[in-house]
């Protein structure tokens, strides 16, 4: 039995990865840059954490949980997070302005500095951020704003 040519062999890939690509099989990677705003201080770090599921933890960062750091300027600051395979990411962020690794929080356990979700919903007592209200969906979506907001 003979083998088909190497050009044939080219050409059969090439349509397969293409086809693949069409509908959806390969995954396609895309940076996010995620712009945190509404700071009440310029001092200390802003921690924004990456999520692909709700049995990670969401929404405290954690050792291991791809994250990013910026310097908190006056107003707002600025991460990107490269080469993200397409799919479903939750993204939540915290002030540091002790750079301390972690949210301030008062004897109760609820946090005292800036925090915040992607899609900026409202968070309380009664309203806590979840993994759905905080999702996007890469490639689609390039860039978030975070609102900081402090309970």
């Amino acid at each position: 039995m003979q083998l088909p040519s190497s050009g044939w062999r080219r050409s059969t890939l090439r349509l397969a990865l293409t086809a693949a690509a069409l509908f959806g099989f390969v995954p396609v990677a895309a940076a996010l840059d995620v712009t945190v705003t509404r700071l009440k201080t310029t001092e200390g770090d802003i921690v924004v954490c990456l999520w692909r599921s709700t049995d990670e933890g969401f929404p405290r960062c954690a050792e291991g949980r791809p994250f990013r750091k910026a310097t908190a300027p006056a107003s707002s600051a600025r991460v990107s997070f490269p080469n993200l395979p397409a799919g479903q990411y939750a993204v939540s962020m915290f002030h540091d302005p002790k750079r301390m690794g972690k949210p301030e929080t008062n004897l109760l356990g609820i946090p005292t500095s800036g925090i915040g979700i992607a899609n900026n919903p409202r968070m309380s007592l009664t309203n806590r951020p979840t993994f759905e209200k905080g999702k996007v969906e890469i490639p689609d979506v390039k860039s978030i704003e975070i609102e900081a907001q402090y309970p």
